[in-house]
């Protein structure tokens, strides 16, 4: 659930960027305003402990569903295989999964292994 009713709610894309760039995964992550959730919910997605405060009962409930969401799907919008992809670039990513899913050992049939023998040595 990346869009909710919070007025200034930040993308999981630009938190996921300082999730990690600031901890390593099962650290604990603190967001003394946790308004929506979403800190908490891209803590939970990076396999991060997190703790938040948030005064507001709405959106206390709201980030609490959130988180949950968050513990069923793993998602980020923008983050795919440890890359941050710029938008409008789904097909992009689409075409490298392709081409990592087809990629292959090359065989080269007919070729001799190169030998070394002794007459070569001096």
């Amino acid at each position: 659930m990346e869009n909710t009713d919070h007025p200034t709610q930040k993308p999981e894309k630009l938190i996921a960027k300082l999730v990690l760039a600031s901890s390593h995964p099962q650290d604990l992550v603190f967001d003394p305003f946790l308004g929506s959730g979403t800190t908490a919910a891209v803590a939970r997605k990076l396999n991060r402990h997190f703790f938040g405060i948030e005064l507001d009962e709405y959106y206390a409930c709201l980030a609490a569903k959130r988180i949950d969401l968050a513990s069923r799907d793993k998602t980020i919008q923008g983050h795919a295989d440890g890359v941050f992809w710029e938008r409008n670039t789904l097909s992009l990513q689409s075409r490298k999964q392709e081409a990592s899913e087809s990629a292959q050992p090359v065989l080269f049939e007919g070729c001799i292994p190169y030998k070394t023998t002794n007459k070569h040595k001096r």
